[in-house]
């Protein structure tokens, strides 16, 4: 009845798989396969379930994995219990250590009786009737996992597909000394990995380390990167699409209201919006503590009263030395209640999915919400609207399940933020953007969304349109250019322990969203202009920019100009190289900076040569920028100069930067010397250069022993205003071999010419 309604309602129905039965009457078809061990006294005894490190289960013994027929009675008996009661899948318990082969005690199997002859035949050696309870041997302690999936999983997973092909096996994944990452063999065995990292990860925020003996202990609290590398690392090498179940807590942990306060409402935020499967237990959404110890279902009937049982376990003794403190009544009361035929023996186990309702839930409820504090505004009693609403927009939103999870950084002031995760989920037609504040304040910070550049590079143009919204809030929506918001530095708030959950949706081929995204990032700007902040991520200076780093063609940066000057200088009475030097950038990038330069002087070309200008804006705003651009008056002084008297590299360097500067419309002026004879021997030529230099003065400096007049000839030649000054004495020819008090009279004279 409950597996039909369940289907009615749509519900997959798992149940428990275990790799143990159990230790109290098993079934008859066990006891061949039953695995012993010496106790501590060398007692020939059952061997007791085993996780196969650290966690016995005393209910329970383990099987002889050593024997074929031990798995193929496992997987048949599940496989009948499935095909009899029409179940959607199995949970198998402890599947990290599946299956759980032990040491051989091989001091006792190749002992020898009194008698002399082996105690144990060679098939019973061979099939390893008698274990070490220790470490484990077979698959998981062979390098076969490197390379190969395991073996009884294979088996499992043939077996059930090959009668109910959407079945579904989900294996429980422990963590533990030795048992690191063995999601990744369970993934590629075929098994859906249900994994227990979350909580730990999430209590180190809290200052709280959890035991897989269930003990909660203090420790000194973690950053928002303890969850990045868990999640680095849980990921590495599973293998691609494969789906990981992420449970919220244990069986014998507390629950998450317990375990973090009021941050429960920020571990439920992660646990939903990130990508592994959300895993909950029955309670817990409704605010629910702690759960209490779940029971085992092997011992249905009671044990008559004068039954002399077998000693108890260990557990057993720890569970009634906590209760001697109790009132001999109440002891009485609970024993007789025990042995009700509707009762169950209740012991400590970690195989049940279920919860039972516990009458001292509602006291720990009381006091979790009394430590909470009704002043902030938190109440356990309304977690449940928080638990539906976050599943809800996981079911809505395809994104949240199925996304490319991209780790962010929240940023401020002083650097990334310790205590906000910020994290993207990626996808071709949305993308969320989320963060968490796991501290007891408000924050402010922004999201450094550069992390999404390579999917964005890949997948988009730079210029589509995109928008923005909240998801968790309705109407908080804004149009933006898919470049400038990654780039953009927005603002954002937290309060304590909450979430923000942005969508970033893809606007193709929409003319109304690009006119208003367009109208968008001038305002934006402008505003950034008025406060004086840095506009570098706005719209229009990245295209513009984009344009200069591209090489884009000339209607390109005419359209880019024309929409600066339209949407930015104009409307806030800017100077156009002021915004292109200092809001775009362009005094940190020297080569852009000479491409707008080349730009500029190509269109105000068009309009000199009589050809058809572009855009009348594009053109005054390029002779303005030409205009303010000029360094003023440059003066060159040199030795030695182009064709009239260069000897060296000096004569041809200053020769082409004078003539390169000229050439951008900069006024250029050359002083040198014209010397008696040039290199050449010659007199005169100065006179005869097609240049037509012209004598125009005399000057005449005095030094300290006498008064030297030089002649002045003036000329222009490819724009470059060119000085010559001539004085056959002081300069007869280029480098004279003059004594040294000669030499130093030419150089002094000659510093002091220019100065005249």
């Amino acid at each position: 009845a409950v597996s039909k309604a369940a289907r009615e309602a749509k519900v997959r129905v798992l149940i428990d798989c275990m790799a143990r039965v159990s230790s109290t009457r098993p079934h008859h078809k066990y006891r061949k396969l039953l695995l012993h061990t010496l106790d501590d006294k060398d007692r020939y005894a059952l061997c007791y379930g085993t996780d196969g490190r650290s966690v016995d289960y005393e209910d329970t013994s383990i099987l002889n994995y050593r024997k074929l027929s031990a798995w193929n009675m496992v997987i048949g008996d599940t496989l009948r219990v499935a095909e009899k009661f029409n179940i959607g899948g199995v949970h198998l318990d402890n599947a990290q250590t599946w299956p759980v082969i032990l040491e051989l005690d091989e001091e006792e199997l190749y002992r020898k009786d009194p008698d002399g002859t082996p105690a144990y035949s060679d098939k019973q050696i061979l099939d390893g009737e008698v274990v070490r309870q220790c470490e484990g041997q077979g698959y998981w302690d062979s390098d076969s996992l490197i390379k190969y999936a395991n073996p009884i999983f294979i088996k499992l997973c043939r077996e059930f597909w090959a009668r109910f092909p959407d079945f579904l096996i989900v294996g429980e994944c422990l963590g533990g000394s030795s048992l690191e990452n063995r999601q990744r063999i369970l993934a590629r065995s075929g098994i859906v990995p249900r994994l227990f990292k979350l909580p730990v990860a999430l209590a180190a925020l809290f200052g709280k380390k959890l035991l897989r003996s269930g003990q909660v202990i203090g420790c000194k609290p973690e950053t928002v990167s303890t969850i990045k590398n868990w999640y680095e690392s849980n990921r590495k090498f599973t293998p691609e699409g494969s789906y990981l179940i992420q449970s919220s807590t244990s069986h014998i942990w507390p629950y998450p209201a317990l375990l973090y306060g009021r941050g429960a409402w920020s571990a439920v935020d992660v646990l939903f919006f990130m990508p592994d499967i959300p895993m909950t237990f029955m309670g817990e959404t409704r605010g629910h503590v702690y759960r209490r110890n779940v029971t085992s279902i092997y011992q249905a009937k009671p044990l008559p009263r004068n039954y002399l049982g077998r000693p108890k376990s260990q557990l057993h003794l720890a569970m009634e030395e906590q209760e001697e403190d109790t009132k001999a009544s109440e002891k009485v009361e609970a024993r007789k209640e025990e042995l009700k035929p509707t009762k169950l023996a209740r012991v400590k186990s970690m195989i049940s999915l279920s919860s039972l309702s516990s009458p001292g839930d509602a006291k720990g409820k009381e006091e979790a919400n009394r430590q909470l504090g009704t002043q902030f505004g938190v109440d356990l009693k309304n977690i449940h609207e928080h638990y539906e609403h976050r599943r809800r927009l996981r079911r809505e939103r395809p994104v949240l399940r199925f996304g490319q999870m991209v780790m962010l950084d929240a940023k401020h002031s002083e650097g990334t933020h310790p205590y906000i995760l910020a994290f993207a989920r990626f996808s071709l037609s949305e993308t969320a953007v989320i963060a968490t504040n796991f501290t007891d304040r408000n924050v402010f910070f922004y999201i450094d969304l550069r992390n999404l550049l390579p999917m964005i590079q890949k997948h988009y143009p730079p210029n589509i349109v995109v928008l923005f919204s909240d998801w968790l809030v309705d109407g908080d929506k804004e149009y933006y250019f898919l470049n400038e918001l990654i780039h953009e530095k927005i603002p954002m708030t937290l309060r304590p322990f909450s979430s923000l959950c942005r969508g970033v949706v893809i606007c193709n081929n929409d003319p109304y969203a690009y006119a208003v995204a367009l109208e968008k990032s001038a305002m934006r700007l402008n505003s950034k202009v008025i406060k004086g902040l840095d506009c570098s991520s706005a719209q229009l200076c990245q295209q513009l920019g984009d344009t200069l780093a591209t090489f884009g063609s000339l209607n390109d940066f005419v359209m880019r100009l024309t929409a600066v000057v339209k949407l930015y200088a104009e409307p806030n009475k800017l100077d156009i190289q002021k915004i292109l030097l200092n809001d775009f950038g362009l005094s940190n990038e020297t080569k852009c900076a000479g491409l707008c330069m080349e730009y500029c002087r190509r269109i105000v070309s068009l309009k000199s040569e009589s050809q058809k200008i572009p855009s009348t804006t594009a053109y005054k705003a390029s002779k303005e920028i030409l205009a303010k651009n000029k360094l003023g008056s440059i003066v060159f002084v040199t030795p030695e100069i182009g064709r009239w008297s260069t000897v060296g590299g000096l004569g041809v360097m200053v020769d082409e930067l004078t003539q390169g500067l000229a050439a951008i419309d900069e006024d250029v002026y050359l002083i040198a010397v014209y010397y008696d004879k040039n290199r050449k021997g010659e007199s005169g030529y100065l006179a005869r250069d097609p240049a037509g230099f012209k004598y125009v003065k005399n000057v005449t400096v005095k030094t300290q022993e006498a008064e030297h007049t030089l002649g002045v000839h003036v000329g222009v030649v490819n724009r470059v205003k060119l000085v010559f000054l001539h004085n056959a004495g002081l300069f007869p020819s280029p480098y004279p071999d003059f004594d040294g008090v000669s030499t130093l009279r030419q150089v002094v004279v000659f510093c002091k010419v220019i100065l005249v």
